[in-house]
C-alpha cells in the first residue's frame, strides 16, 4: 500500500524538505524491502515491536501471503501485500505512465457511494483537492528521476475470463451502422473506467450485442466493431490492452423480446464483465 502522510497543511509547507525527504526515505525502504529478504525480515521484526504482537516471524509469514484451512476445513488465502516503492506512488497518484490518479477515483467513487447511502450523516464530502496534496510528491518525482529505477508494482491478469465477479449492461450509444461512438455516449465510458480502477485487480471483459435486424455474419462484425471501440477508449485513457479483452456476440445473447421495439432497444447493448 502507499504511504500516505496525514498532517497538519502549515507544518508539511513550513517544512517541505523534511516533508520530501521522507517520501525519499520512505520510497528507498519500498525499493530494499522488495529487493532484499534481509530489509524484508527486518522491517517483519519491527512490525511486531511497533504493535507488540507475535514476533517477526509471524509478520513475514503473512506479509508473504500463506494458505489455511479455516473452520470448515476450506483452504483460505490470508495476508500478502507489497511495499510500494516511488514508481508505485507515482502511479498511485496519477503521476506514471498512465495518469490514471488511482486515489482520487477510489476517493471520489466512495464519498459519492456514502452520500447517497447516508444522505443526513454524510451529506457531502470535501473536495478532493482539497485533502490531497501532490505537490511534494510531484516534486520527487521531478528531481529524484533515480529514484524511479525500481520496477512499479506489475498487475498479472489472466488471459481470458472464466470467473464472473460481476456483470452490468450499458447503453453506449453508436453512429447509425458505425462502430463511432457518439459524445454523448462519453460520461458512460468515464463511468466504466472508474469502476475498473477501482476493481484494478480483476480483468475488464467488453462484450457488444445487437438486435436481430439484419443478417448474422453483419451484426457479429459490427458487435465485435463496437466492443473493440470501447476497449480502445478505455486503453487511450489509461488501461493497459493486457488488462481488456473484447468479444461481439451480433444477436445471439438476446436479453429481451426483439419482437418488440422496446426489447430490441434492450438487446443493444455493451456488456461490461469483472473477473478472473
Amino acid at each position: 500500500m502507499p504511504n500516505i502522510t496525514i498532517t497538519i497543511k502549515k507544518f508539511a509547507y513550513d517544512h517541505r524538505t523534511d516533508m520530501e525527504n521522507l517520501i525519499m526515505a520512505l520510497s528507498q525502504a519500498g525499493d530494499q524491502v522488495r529487493s532484499f529478504s534481509e530489509a524484508k525480515s527486518f522491517a517483519a521484526n519491527v512490525s511486531a515491536k511497533v504493535y507488540n504482537e507475535q514476533n517477526g516471524e509471524y509478520w513475514l509469514k503473512y506479509y508473504n501471503g500463506t494458505e489455511e484451512k479455516d473452520a470448515q476445513g476450506i483452504n483460505v488465502s490470508l495476508g500478502g501485500s507489497m511495499a510500494y516503492n516511488l514508481a508505485d506512488a507515482a502511479n498511485m497518484f496519477g503521476l506514471g505512465k498512465d495518469g490514471i490518479d488511482r486515489y482520487k477515483i477510489v476517493y471520489n467513487t466512495f464519498g459519492d457511494i456514502l452520500v447517497k447511502m447516508y444522505p443526513e450523516l454524510v451529506p457531502s464530502y470535501p473536495v478532493y483537492s482539497k485533502v490531497v496534496d501532490k505537490s511534494f510528491l510531484t516534486s520527487v518525482v521531478s528531481n529524484h528521476p533515480e529514484l524511479l529505477e525500481g520496477a512499479a508494482i506489475k498487475q498479472e491478469y489472466v488471459t481470458e475470463i472464466t470467473r464472473e465477479v460481476s456483470s452490468k449492461s450499458y447503453e453506449i450509444q453508436f453512429e447509425t451502422g458505425s462502430a463511432q461512438i457518439r459524445s454523448v455516449s462519453y460520461p458512460v465510458l468515464e463511468e466504466i473506467l472508474k469502476s475498473a480502477v477501482v476493481a484494478e485487480g480483476l480483468k475488464l471483459g467488453v462484450y457488444g450485442h445487437t438486435d436481430n435486424v439484419g443478417k448474422d455474419d453483419a451484426n457479429i462484425k459490427l458487435s465485435e466493431e463496437r466492443a473493440a471501440a470501447v476497449k480502445n477508449y478505455l486503453q487511450s485513457e489509461g488501461l493497459s490492452s493486457e488488462r481488456v479483452e473484447a468479444r461481439g456476440y451480433g444477436a445471439t445473447k438476446p436479453v429481451a423480446d426483439n419482437s418488440t421495439i422496446e426489447g430490441r432497444a434492450k438487446n443493444r447493448r455493451v456488456q461490461i464483465v469483472l473477473g478472473n
